[in-house]
């Protein structure tokens, strides 16, 4: 029957004996191929794990079935050899899900209840094995976040963790957060005992203040001198237009009615016209420029502000 072969082929040769312990078998399958439909290359990476636990390269045998597992993952027999790789490892977690996984793949085979027992017991080892955090702290009620995640419960508490390494935070209202650095071990339990500092209260009648840092030199003082002195200019510039204008009044009034005086009697009385409104436009802005220029200086302040 088909369950019943799968059972021979997928099986070291391993049995869960009463006493828990565990008899492995030096050889694995005895027919050295997948179930129907395996991609060769699935069947390749099969064959290469079979020779390495044979060989007792068990760490290599449980890459090349993995490996043949991503690519066809709907193998029963991949998954059993894997989880029993696994499981010599030690590697526990992944040999159970990998156990678990074989039984949902094969879910009617006549083992099934006997590898779900064991993927069961399995993880009550790695439970077991799992490192163990308390945490105490002066008052206590303080919220605990380990690598980031919130604990449920807080101070005093006990949580299993995994091993490594891990930032622990507590946190109280009215005191300072600590944090402390701590590196778990396999079924190791520690214990943080801290006495939380209060947040500092500013003593009674006890203002804080502060100066506005020095501003930059004010801007208002060097616009007000560069328009006056603009300004300046443009008035200097109209008087100029405005004389060179008289001059060529002048010039066209002592003229006769000759042709030649004619001409140039035309060309001054331009001259006039132009110097004029030339002069005209300097005042303008002279009066403007100078306006601007005398406000911002004669509103110009040096202030200094405090802030409390």
């Amino acid at each position: 029957m088909l369950r019943m072969s799968l059972l021979t082929l997928c099986l070291f040769g391993g049995a869960v004996l009463s006493e828990g312990q565990r008899v492995w078998a030096a050889e694995p399958a005895a027919i050295p191929e997948l179930e129907a439909g395996a991609p060769q290359l699935a069947n390749q990476r099969y064959l290469q794990g079979r020779e390495d636990y044979r060989a007792g390269r068990i760490s290599e045998a449980a890459t090349a079935f993995q490996r043949a597992l991503d690519v066809f993952p709907e193998s029963p027999r991949l998954a059993f050899n894997l989880a029993r790789s696994l499981e010599r490892l030690g590697r526990l977690r992944e040999a159970a899900a990998a156990y678990r996984r074989y039984v949902e793949l094969l879910p009617l085979a006549e083992d099934a209840q006997t590898v779900s027992r064991l993927a069961a017991s399995l993880e009550e080892q790695v439970l077991a094995r799992r490192p163990s955090l308390i945490a105490l702290t002066r008052p206590g009620g303080a919220t605990v976040t380990v690598d980031g995640l919130a604990l449920t419960e807080k101070t005093p508490l006990r949580a299993p963790v995994e091993a490594g390494v891990h930032l622990v935070l507590f946190r109280l209202d009215g005191f300072l957060d600590e944090a402390r650095s701590v590196t778990m071990a396999e079924a190791e339990t520690r214990t943080i005992d801290l006495t939380l500092s209060a947040v500092p209260v500013p003593a009674p009648g006890v203002a804080l203040s502060t100066t506005v840092p020095p501003k930059d030199p004010p801007l208002r003082p060097v616009l007000g001198w560069s328009l006056s002195t603009l300004g300046a200019v443009s008035t200097a510039l109209a008087i100029s237009f405005h004389a060179q204008a008289l001059e060529s009044s002048a010039a066209a009034e002592g003229l006769t009615a000759t042709v030649d005086d004619r001409t140039r009697y035309d060309r001054l009385n331009a001259d006039f016209k132009d110097q004029r409104l030339g002069a005209a436009f300097a005042y303008g802005a002279a009066v403007a420029l100078l306006t601007s220029g005398l406000y911002l200086l004669l509103t110009d302040s040096d202030e200094t502000e405090t802030v409390k």
